[in-house]
């Protein structure tokens, strides 16, 4: 008879499933996550498309971005932060800062791609129970909220308002919230494919149950 791993500690019994909220079940807020994020990956793929392939949109998106970075620049060079920085952003002209624009577009393009892939995985790996097809998205959100704490903490607070700060929390935990459902999912998909290879939990008796029991008696303690 097959045992169970131990690091195997979950149950086939959907009643005893692990859920993540709202008596959901890990891998159906799993698949909502996943839906979440490609529909976010489409939209922002949609929109850098628009914007890399339509002249007019990305020469609107280069001048309000442009200025906006100027005003900025002055700014902190009104307050003396930042200055040789700030020197090289003032010396570029906009279509060198459009170039660069395009550039960053083009990575979030990709970015988008990728993320849009990570969420099918998900969808096939919960449809075909294989737990190892969730784990790209798990480590992209995973590397987002490392990146998110490390700029919590090489960032001066008092540089942001408060609204800010509130509202990068709350996405923090969100994004930690969403790598707690995926983690459970794959505990549960890879107890489940454990289940399918004929694997059965064993549930070993604890001292003082061995001692009661008559039939197989411990060995007697010789010092």
């Amino acid at each position: 008879m097959k045992r169970f791993p131990d690091d195997v500690e979950l149950s086939s019994d959907r009643s005893r499933a692990p859920r993540s909220c709202c008596c959901c079940l890990s891998t159906t807020a799993t698949a909502i996550i996943a839906v979440l994020y490609a529909v976010g990956s489409v939209t922002v793929g949609g929109v850098c498309t628009v914007v890399l392939t339509v002249k007019s949109v990305r020469e609107h998106v280069t001048k309000v971005a442009y200025e906006a970075v100027m005003q900025y620049v002055r700014a902190q060079q009104h307050e003396g932060y930042s200055e040789s920085y700030s020197t090289r952003l003032q010396e570029m002209t906009c279509e060198e800062f459009g170039e660069v624009v395009s550039l960053w577009i083009k990575v979030y393009l990709g970015l988008a791609i990728f993320v849009f892939l990570f969420s099918l995985m998900v969808f096939y790996g919960i449809i075909a129970r294989k737990p190892g097809y969730l784990m790209p998205l798990y480590v992209w959100i995973f590397v987002k909220v490392i990146l998110s704490v490390v700029g919590f903490c090489f960032y001066p607070v008092d540089a942001y308002p408060m609204w800010v700060l509130i509202a990068a929390t709350l996405v923090l935990v969100i994004k930690i919230y969403f790598l707690v459902c995926i983690w459970n999912a794959y505990k549960q998909l890879k107890f489940q494919g454990y289940e399918e290879q004929g694997y059965q939990q064993v549930y070993l008796p604890n001292y003082d149950q061995a001692m009661m029991s008559k039939e197989q008696l411990p060995p007697a303690y010789s010092p």
